[in-house]
């Protein structure tokens, strides 16, 4: 079993505890490892889609204004 993360201090405590006969105690680090890693992976996401929502919104203002200069003048009426 391959430990989830790069992390030096979690990976010494885990195979210090399983060296030592902690199962228990070295599966809850392994698991704190892995939502440890999930957390990561989703910041970085949630980075990326804010980051995606940031470019999108500098080009959205320009457009936006400029569909109401050009479909917000006035308009002749059809009289019948």
């Amino acid at each position: 079993m391959e430990f989830p993360t790069q992390h030096k201090d979690l990976r010494k405590a885990w195979l210090y505890l399983l060296d030592h006969g902690q199962q228990q105690h070295a599966e809850t680090i392994f698991y704190f490892a892995k939502m440890y890693k999930r957390i990561y992976e989703d910041m970085e996401r949630f980075q990326n889609m804010a980051n995606e929502l940031q470019r999108t919104e500098d080009t959205y203002e320009p457009m936006r204004h400029e569909a109401i200069k050009r479909h917000g003048g006035s308009r002749k009426a059809v009289n019948e």
